[in-house]
């Protein structure tokens, strides 16, 4: 991606990244890079994606997290529907988005499980995102406490880039 900072790589995460669960037509792709401010917004929207407003991810309940531990750049591809979320390497919500995909991939039925509640909020609130949100981001907190202790059982690490 010639928009991308040298050093920075690709992950494939999201539904989509975790085979059997259902999701949107929608690609979500992680970017790590060593340094946000690295991340040229002018060469990414020359490259067909458009910022959005979310310089920030959701902070598991209970946990004091230094700022810079959540924040993210974010672009939506104005071709096929993909989200493009651009984090820094090592930070906290770097390491979940992969953790996340990785658990569920290898716990199918805390997959089946989610993908349950993911088609039963999208039925019941087609329309409200943000209540969307509000159920999904803690659900994904409940199901990180077991994934932070399976990745120390494992010893999980960041896998190659996809």
């Amino acid at each position: 991606m010639g928009a991308a900072p040298v050093g920075a790589y690709l992950h494939h995460i999201g539904s989509t990244a975790v085979p059997g669960v259902p999701a949107k037509n929608i690609i979500d792709i992680q970017l790590t890079v060593n340094d946000l401010a690295d991340v040229d917004p002018d060469a990414f929207e020359e490259a067909g994606f458009e910022r959005r407003p979310i310089v920030i991810d959701h902070c598991p309940p209970g946990l004091d997290l230094a700022g810079g531990e959540l924040r993210k750049a974010f672009y939506r591809s104005k071709g096929r529907p993909a989200n493009l979320h651009i984090r820094e390497n090592g930070r906290f919500n770097q390491r979940y988005s992969l953790l996340c995909r990785d658990f569920l991939r290898a716990h199918p039925i805390a997959a089946s499980a989610y993908a349950l509640i993911k088609q039963r909020l999208a039925q019941r609130f087609p329309d409200d995102v943000d209540f969307y949100y509000d159920i999904k981001d803690p659900v994904f907190d409940i199901m990180m406490e077991g994934a932070n202790e399976w990745a120390k059982l494992i010893g999980w690490s960041e896998p190659p880039a996809d």
